[in-house]
């Protein structure tokens, strides 16, 4: 898991900024980096052809000029040639980028929240959304510090204006896992395991029981219901959740990696931000789940309420349906097969 590496990019400045957190994960991982950009040629436009060549010999040239960026050896981190890729696709973007990380089983997604349509476009409603909706792949989300469009890239890997760019440089770290008592949420754990094994990390487990009366979320009015509990433990009882914690971090403690757990209460996004600042974490991961298409990202979700609250890359675990992810699957079936370790 984790050996294939994938960022897309618009040609904007914001959504390079993506890159300083790619190239320094595919360095520790030893995973191959791809960069992808989809090109749209406008339906009313004449001569749509030409146009259509223009604009991709356009994007190659961009991706062509950002690989010799990241392989120079003046960039503090660069990355070898060998282990870079480009290509560029025509078609509508998220659909193009989700073929395309199907069709060469791409293990990460990582791309910025902002990109030439801005936040509202590109993460409330457009490519990352449908990313997390039409793929299995984890993704990692960036949420720029500084929304400046000027900014050179090698800037931007200095950490001028981007402070959380040197995330993942050295070995070692902090890796936030938040679980909330669902065997949904459980579904991160592998992933989270196998990247803070790689990353020498420690994994900070985390559970927040909210202020409120534990909700339930399901679909949208008029297309069903489903109610899904948000807690499987009881949320009155702290003693259950530190138990939860702790039967987890076991689980965790034989794949000899350091495991931390944290027991909060409060607003569960802010809870998951403070703690995340409190001990320095290079990243937050989490598992997205929802009973419909829509129902993971919508206004007040946790995973969108993360996001807007903290500059720090969250990795994002989509789970469809209820069924666990491609890599879950891979493991549970060599579990009875008798074989224990973990899938690359």
């Amino acid at each position: 898991m984790f050996k294939k590496i994938l960022v897309p990019l618009d040609g904007s400045m914001l959504a390079e900024k993506a890159l300083p957190y790619a190239v320094r994960l595919a360095n520790r991982l030893d995973a191959q980096l791809y960069l992808i950009r989809t090109v749209e040629v406008p339906h009313l436009v004449s001569n749509q052809r030409k146009l259509g060549k223009e604009l991709v010999k356009d994007a190659e040239n961009y991706l062509g000029g950002i690989i010799q960026l990241l392989s120079s050896r003046t960039l503090k981190p660069h990355t070898e040639p060998l282990r870079l890729h480009s290509i560029v696709v025509m078609g509508e973007p998220a659909q193009e980028i989700c073929n395309f990380a199907s069709n060469l089983e791409i293990d990460l997604v990582i791309m910025s929240t902002h990109g030439r349509s801005g936040f509202s476009r590109l993460v409330t409603g457009s490519v990352a959304t449908k990313i997390l909706h039409q793929l299995n792949t984890p993704v990692m989300l960036v949420r720029p510090f500084v929304q400046n469009y000027s900014q050179l890239l090698a800037e931007t890997f200095s950490g001028i204006g981007e402070p959380y760019s040197n995330r993942f440089e050295d070995a070692g770290g902090r890796l936030l896992l938040t679980l909330d008592g669902t065997e949904l949420a459980e579904t991160a754990l592998e992933p989270a395991c196998e990247m803070a094994s790689k990353l020498q990390a420690e994994l900070h487990l985390l559970n927040v029981r909210d202020e409120e009366t534990p909700f339930f979320y399901g679909d949208l009015g008029g297309m069903g219901y489903l109610d899904t509990r948000y807690y499987e433990v009881d949320p009155e009882d702290e003693v259950a959740q530190v138990t939860y914690l702790s039967s987890i971090a076991d689980k965790v403690a034989e794949k000899n990696l350091k495991t931390v757990i944290e027991v909060r209460k409060g607003n569960v996004a802010e809870q998951i931000v403070d703690y995340a600042n409190r001990i320095g974490a290079d990243a937050i991961i989490m598992a997205t789940h929802a009973p419909s298409d829509l129902g993971w990202f919508l206004s007040g979700s946790t995973a969108e309420a993360v996001m807007r609250l903290s500059h720090l890359p969250v990795l994002m675990l989509p789970v469809h349906g209820g069924k666990p992810s491609r890599s879950d699957s891979i493991n549970r079936e060599n579990q009875r097969r008798g074989n224990m370790t973990m899938v690359d």
